[in-house]
């Protein structure tokens, strides 16, 4: 099953008012039709709809409900590439992409059994791919539903549409405004003046943000002035030709509120929409202070504009809504502001890049990718504008080079490769930032199982470097070189370059990942030419370099590696401790490759140890895993022969049939739920 569950929806900060009659209809259609798409304007709340019907059947999940694989959400407002909508369903599904296949086809074969509900929220950017999307995977999916919210219909075969209106009952608008109203202001008095507060529902077509944006003016206007105000807006609008007049509400209201903030919010409120995704306060000061608004000045003008519901906040992170953000784009333009800012938000997420790449390799790795992750919607924007743009190539091709480690160990390779393709296409001139980016897209390559790419971009890589002085990218390359000659099963050829790249690294004179990388891949090889007591210590020293400079992501592999020699060579007891310990720290990265090599292992030691039941059960979750990866142990030798003995030896201690019932109980887990119970130390029934 996937960790899809009601409650890792979003929460709901503000109550639902108004829709419970919408509520039991979508879930009426729901239960008919397997693609429903909630259309209506912007801020009609056709997310908040979505949001409540996914909540109550994420409340039925389990064997008994409709839903036992759970609900997921995928938040497309950020997307504006749609090569990577695949990507970005994969990834709110839990779904690696360490596999060289299409990503549509990856998920399709991860839904195929699933019997879960799929949200898609706002598609109307990328209404023919999510149309197409949807279709492949229903058709692969049986027990899959989508339920998708766009302001125009997907057009799909399957779909049906279910059409969300404003708020018809007077007596609902004003339930909201007075509930939002509180919230803005709890001394207000009341009652506020049914009358008054009916009327300007009225004017606002029921559209519940144009509502709750007019009720957020309460801490400075009393009803009857926000009526006034309103008037004035709309009669300057009344001889104008509207095809859509909901839609002219919206804009009219968000267009009242914007003139009813200070300077410094409108600019602030503009400059903010060239963020794609969530955003600190530390963001928005450094991207959009400036003439006009003062750095100091930004945290504060940004709590102003949260006070008046223009901007959301979760926790320390904040954002706009889409319909607030377009306004504030097309605003951004009318200022002359639009390119200098997107400029400025290419150059801090480059920045934030190069961070990223530098630290590295030292402590708190798992939390900074934990941070650096919830900027993965600006750094594809970040990216999407420099491919965009001529003079921004070569920002594009630093960016995704920088991004290595981002891809590698959030298991992004296949986006990560295509960008660097993109960039490499773009910026073929031999440079720094070309070397980079050639051997980042060959370690990619070959870590998702495809050699031969490797190799060619290696080729590429060796070219650049005979024009351009760049020992840190040599070293690299050179380090790549043996990691493909260990997946190619030729462990002698991998030793020497190994080695070379150690040396490489050393001559460099600082702490670098690279020389972890090699060290490890050092090990590897050893163990692949059953040199295993000079394995073992070379992976030992490894994980004490790591240890010593605080890094975790390599000090976990030489821990795995460590565990399989002293295995090998007798040691179960340390060698289960090696695994256990770097399945812990695998877990904690959500490296699905690291955990399907830790699971193995343990289930190589359950059978060494005399535990054929729970190797068994050990042998399907590990099956799991590689499953979700898409591939067989990455065709890598050494892992291949190691799990066929298991197997085989397991096989003889129990039996065929008793083998097989096990270790489907294990194949049958969702891979992270399987996990936990090999850390947890369960044992099959």
């Amino acid at each position: 099953m996937t960790r899809s569950r009601g409650d890792e929806l979003p929460a709901e900060t503000t109550s639902l008012i108004g829709r419970n009659r919408e509520v039991r209809e979508v879930e009426a259609v729901l239960a008919r039709a397997r693609l429903v798409t909630l259309t209506g304007i912007g801020g009609v709340g056709k997310t908040r709809l979505a949001l409540r019907v996914a909540r109550r059947a994420g409340q039925q999940t389990g064997h008994g409900g409709a839903f036992p694989d759970g609900v997921r959400l995928v938040e497309l407002s950020p997307l504006r590439n749609p090569h990577l909508l695949a990507h970005t369903v994969s990834a709110a599904l839990g779904v690696p992409e360490q596999a060289a296949f299409p990503q549509e086809d990856v998920l399709a074969a991860f839904l195929a059994d699933k019997r879960l509900l799929l949200v898609l929220d706002t598609c109307e950017h990328l209404v023919r791919p999510c149309a197409d999307l949807a279709t492949r995977l229903l058709t692969a999916a049986p027990g899959l539903r989508i339920l998708a919210t766009s302001r125009i219909p997907l057009g799909a075969p399957a779909e049906r549409r279910y059409a969300v209106e404003p708020l018809a009952d007077d007596r609902h608008a004003v339930a909201l405004f007075l509930d939002r109203a509180a919230a803005a202001r709890p001394d207000v008095e009341t009652p506020l003046g049914e009358e008054a507060v009916r009327r300007l529902c009225r004017r606002l077509d029921g559209i519940p943000l144009a509502i709750e944006l007019a009720a957020g003016r309460m801490r400075s206007l009393t009803v009857d002035q926000l009526n006034d105000r309103l008037d004035d807006r709309f009669g300057v609008l009344a001889g104008a030709r509207v095809s859509a007049p909901r839609h002219q509400t919206m804009l009219t209201t968000i267009g009242w509120s914007h003139e009813l903030c200070r300077p410094p919010e409108r600019l602030l409120w503009a400059r903010l929409s060239v963020f794609a995704g969530p955003f600190d306060e530390a963001d928005a000061r450094a991207v959009c202070a400036g003439p006009g608004l003062p750095a100091e000045r930004v945290g504060r003008v940004l709590a102003n504009l949260v006070d008046k519901s223009i901007v959301l906040r979760s926790g320390g992170r904040y954002r706009l809504l889409d319909t607030l953000r377009e306004y504030g784009a097309d605003w951004l333009v009318k200022l002359g502001e639009d390119d200098d800012l997107r400029h400025r938000h290419r150059d801090h997420y480059l920045d934030k890049a190069r961070r990223f790449d530098e630290a590295w390799c030292g402590p708190d790795q798992i939390a900074r990718l934990r941070r650096i992750r919830a900027d993965h919607a600006d750094f594809r924007a970040a990216l999407e504008f420099c491919f965009g743009r001529t003079g921004a190539h070569a920002s594009g091709l630093e960016l995704a080079g920088r991004l290595t480690h981002f891809w590698t160990a959030t298991g992004l390779l296949t986006e990560g490769r295509r960008h660097l393709d993109r960039a490499l296409a773009l910026c073929p001139e031999p440079s720094r930032a070309n070397a980079r980016a050639l051997w980042a897209a060959a370690l990619l390559a070959v870590t998702q199982g495809d050699p031969d790419a490797a190799d060619r971009r290696l080729a590429e890589c060796r070219a650049v470097l005979a024009l351009v002085d760049d020992p840190h990218a040599d070293a690299w390359a050179t380090t790549i070189e043996s990691v493909v000659a260990v997946a190619r099963g030729r462990p002698t050829r991998a030793v020497a370059p190994a080695v070379a790249a150690q040396r490489a690294f050393a001559r460099i004179g600082r702490p670098d990942v690279g020389a972890l990388h090699a060290r490890t891949v050092h090990g590897i090889a050893l163990i692949d030419d059953r040199r295993l007591v000079e394995a073992r210590d070379v992976l030992d020293d490894a994980r004490e370099q790591a240890l010593e400079l605080g890094e975790d992501w390599l000090r976990s592999h030489a821990e795995l590696f460590a565990g399989m020699t002293r295995l090998t060579l007798g040691d179960t007891a340390a060698a289960r401790r090696s695994a256990v310990a770097a399945l812990e720290v695998k877990q904690a990265f959500g490296d699905r490759f690291g955990c399907a090599v830790a699971v193995d292992l343990t289930a190589q030691i359950a059978a060494v140890q005399g535990e054929a039941r729970r190797a068994a059960f050990l042998v399907g979750v590990a099956d799991a895993l590689w499953g979700s990866l898409r591939t067989d142990r990455v065709g890598a030798p050494l892992l291949i022969e190691r799990h066929g003995e298991c197997v085989s030896a397991v096989r003889r201690q129990i039996g065929d049939r008793a083998f097989t019932l096990l270790r489907d109980q294990g194949r049958t887990l969702d891979p992270d739920e399987g996990v936990a119970r090999v850390l947890r130390g369960e044992t099959p029934a």
